[in-house]
């Protein structure tokens, strides 16, 4: 509820798209709607995240790709939304401003129509997340990635016995 108070409060146009899954598909939603829009950025704000002091300030990022950085659980520990491959920074997209021009460009379509899609491996293993995927993709095209100290909170149920 915290979340969706938080919202309203920002004076800008907020869509929400429930019940859509997997991630990658909702994300894709999210894009064809925004790109049917006339704004200038899509800002990503997963229903698990928690608005902080601050956070809106990704909004004035200058970058193409604009992360606000969370603490995930990764299965055993506690980390932090992004990461590197190839000499590239990758990010999470629970809560991403992202410039329209990386949007519609037609370069950054995958296979399955849309921007955002999971690699996965041998025998339909994930090998790469469709946020770090989209990082990485966008990188190669030329596009600016940055990540902010523009903190959320983060909700996750854990099995605290694995801690």
């Amino acid at each position: 509820m915290a979340l969706c108070a938080w919202l309203k409060g920002l004076d800008k146009e907020v869509r929400f798209f429930g019940n859509a899954f997997p991630v990658d598909y909702a994300r894709n939603l999210a894009v064809e709607s925004f790109l049917a829009s006339p704004h200038q950025k899509l800002w990503f704000v997963d229903d698990d995240m928690v608005p902080k002091d601050g956070c809106e300030a990704l909004l004035g990022g200058e970058e193409d790709i604009n992360v606000g950085v969370c603490k995930i659980w990764g299965g055993t520990a506690i980390g932090w939304n992004h990461s590197s491959h190839e000499g590239r920074f990758l990010g999470g997209m629970g809560s991403t401003v992202i410039a329209r021009k990386v949007l519609a460009d037609h370069r950054m379509r995958t296979e399955n129509g849309g921007v955002f899609q999971t690699r996965y491996g041998h025998l339909g293993k994930p090998v790469m997340g469709e946020d770090y995927d989209f990082c990485f993709r966008a990188q190669k095209l030329g596009y600016s990635v940055r990540a902010w100290d523009a903190k959320m909170g983060h909700v996750k149920a854990v099995d605290l016995s694995l801690l």
